[in-house]
């Protein structure tokens, strides 16, 4: 039309979504399904509490939320006792750096 949307039949396929076999190629890819090890987090926070210069808190990954949320359920799955830590800490997701290594191997 005039306002450049696209009419009919063109604005269903535009706002239709991609098919199935797309969909589920794209779900596929080894990086989106991959789980990173509680190791992996913990290297995450160490390398933004350790970076020079120092990042401004609202780029530090602890305080992302798809981060915090997506550790948060790593740590319940493995270590729920960390859960414990980040709680008595106030909330903070960089507690488990000094409690994770700390413990013991068996």
């Amino acid at each position: 039309g005039a306002t450049g949307m696209p009419s009919g039949a063109k604005l269903i396929s535009f706002w239709a979504p991609s098919p199935a076999s797309d969909r589920a190629k794209e779900l596929k890819t080894q990086e989106s399904s991959r789980v990173p090890t509680v190791a992996e987090i913990q290297a995450d926070l160490t390398e933004d509490a350790t970076s020079e210069p120092p990042l401004d808190p609202p780029d530090l990954r602890k305080n992302s939320k798809p981060f915090t949320w997506r550790a948060l359920r790593i740590l319940r799955t493995h270590d729920f006792m960390l859960l414990r830590t980040i709680e008595e800490s106030g909330g903070d997701l960089a507690a488990i750096l000094s409690t994770h290594q700390k413990k013991p191997s068996p």
